[in-house]
C-alpha cells in the first residue's frame, strides 16, 4: 500500500516512485496538478488511460491501464523510452496531427504495441491552462479493439453476404433469360429468328409477312405469352414486355439502320408504360 492510500501525502504532492501501483504513476516534475481524492480513486481502477500533458506531449500524469492498452508501461512514456505519437501507425498518424491542432477533438486510431499486437484506441480530450496559466491538454483514452473487431467481422460478412446475393441475383437472371428465350421461341413461328442482343434484350427476325398488321399481331402474341410467369431456378418470376418494330424497307434498308430504329420504338414503348408494343415513325425520334 503506498503512502498516499494511507493517506499520508495527497496525489499532487506524490513523486514518481516504484513503489507506487502500475496504474497510477505520476512525473516528478513538475508536481501533478490537484485531482479530488474520490476522482483518483476511480481512475485508479480506469479501464482506459487518463492524462495530462503538456503541448509538447510531454507526459504530466498518467492513469489507468496504461500498460494494457499501450505496451509500455508509465515509466517507459515519463522516462522518453517511449512516445504515444510513435506507437500510432502510419495511416493514422497525419489525421491524429492535424486534429492536434484543435481546441477539443475526438477520434479513433489504431496503434501499435512493442510486439506488433495492434489495438484500436478511442481519444476525447481538450486544452485547458492550469491555474497559473501553463495550457496543457486532458483527456483520456479507451480500448476499442473488441468494438472494433466485431465491426470488422460484421462488415466481412456483410460482404460476404453481399458477394452471395449477387451471385444468387446473376444465376437467377441468367435462368430467367434463358427461359425468356425458350418462352419467344414457342410463341414465333419456325421461319422466325430470336437472338439475345445484349443485357435483357432480345431481337426478334420476323419473316414472310404481307403487311405490318401482321407484325402487330406477332407483338400481341408475344405480350400474351408474358402474362404466365417464368421459372427461374424454382422462383416463379412475372415481367413484361417493351417491344420496339420497325419494318423493312419502309422504316430502314440495312440491318443496322432497322435495329437502330426499332430500339428508339421500344425505348418509347417504355416510356409510355410498358407491357406494349410500339411502331416506328421518324417523330419518336424528337425524343431522343
Amino acid at each position: 500500500m503506498t503512502e498516499y492510500e494511507k493517506g499520508k501525502t495527497s496525489p499532487a504532492a506524490q513523486p514518481l516512485s516504484p513503489s507506487r501501483p502500475e496504474s497510477a504513476i505520476f512525473s516528478p516534475s513538475p508536481p501533478v496538478p490537484e485531482i479530488g481524492e474520490m476522482a483518483f480513486s476511480l481512475l485508479l481502477n480506469f479501464q482506459g488511460i487518463a492524462f495530462r500533458c503538456d503541448l509538447n506531449f510531454a507526459p504530466i500524469f498518467l492513469l489507468g491501464a496504461v500498460k494494457a492498452i499501450s505496451g509500455y508501461s508509465p515509466e517507459d512514456f515519463f522516462s522518453g523510452k517511449a512516445d504515444w505519437g510513435k506507437t500510432i501507425r502510419g495511416g493514422d498518424i497525419v489525421a491524429y496531427n492535424f486534429q492536434c491542432l484543435i481546441d477539443t477533438f475526438e477520434r479513433e486510431y489504431s496503434i501499435a504495441q512493442p510486439g506488433g499486437k495492434i489495438r484500436w484506441v478511442r481519444e476525447l480530450d481538450q486544452k485547458l491552462c492550469t491555474a497559473e496559466g501553463r495550457p496543457i491538454i486532458q483527456g483520456m483514452i479507451y480500448d476499442i479493439t473488441e468494438r472494433k473487431t466485431w465491426e470488422e467481422a460484421l462488415k466481412n460478412s456483410e460482404e460476404k453476404y453481399r458477394t452471395l446475393v449477387e451471385s444468387s441475383t446473376d444465376v437467377i437472371l441468367l435462368l430467367l433469360l434463358k427461359a425468356v428465350g425458350a418462352r419467344l421461341r414457342e410463341t414465333l413461328r419456325k421461319t422466325d429468328t430470336v437472338a439475345r442482343m445484349c443485357g435483357d434484350e432480345f431481337m426478334l427476325l420476323l419473316s414472310d409477312l404481307e403487311n405490318k398488321e401482321d407484325t402487330l399481331k406477332i407483338a400481341r402474341k408475344v405480350i400474351a405469352a408474358f402474362r404466365t410467369p417464368f421459372d427461374a431456378g424454382g422462383r416463379l418470376l412475372h415481367i413484361t414486355p417493351s417491344i420496339g418494330i420497325s419494318v423493312y424497307p419502309d422504316d430502314g434498308d440495312t440491318f443496322e439502320v432497322l435495329a437502330k430504329n426499332a430500339d428508339i420504338a421500344m425505348y418509347h414503348a417504355k416510356e409510355t408504360g410498358r407491357n406494349s408494343y410500339e411502331l416506328y415513325t421518324p417523330r419518336l425520334e424528337y425524343h431522343y
